[in-house]
């Protein structure tokens, strides 16, 4: 992870305080592939979702670096539990589901990528956008 992701979990975790209950994973020995981070809304009737960040510099096209590992743990969970990429560039985020993660591997330009995104935005909006757009996602209505 590196300078510009780690300061970006820091945003998260002090924006998401309060509605998610959060855990960050670091060792990817055990589980390689594991997304960065798994949440649960703070509210009955929500399963865990999870995100893998990724933060990097406003220069087009994007580069995002997915490893191997991570594509392989999406492909197989992706269809199982709320997955999502959680992607900083600039002052901007995009949300972009799990379904979507091969479009990450190649260069994106902005405009492809907004179109491949759950939501988007400026970051000062992060709390809002990620508690209307993941709320729903990770519902789980016990009968």
């Amino acid at each position: 992870m590196n300078k510009l992701e780690l300061a970006f979990r820091k945003e998260i975790c002090e924006q998401m305080r309060g509605i998610w209950n959060i855990t960050i994973h670091t060792e990817n020995d055990l589980n390689p592939g594991v997304p960065d981070l798994s949440y649960v809304f703070k509210m009955p009737g929500h399963e865990t979702g999870w995100l893998e960040l990724k933060a990097i510099q406003d220069i087009t096209p994007y580069h995002f670096h997915v490893e191997p590992s991570q594509h392989r743990w999406i492909d197989a969970h992706c269809d199982l539990v709320p997955v999502c990429f959680l992607l900083a560039v600039g002052d901007m985020f995009y949300l972009v589901g799990g379904g979507n993660h091969h479009r990450l591997s190649n260069p994106i330009e902005p405009e492809e990528l907004k179109k491949c995104s759950i939501a988007s935005g400026e970051r000062r909006y992060l709390r809002s956008v990620l508690h209307s757009v993941l709320r729903p996602l990770t519902w789980r209505h016990k009968s």
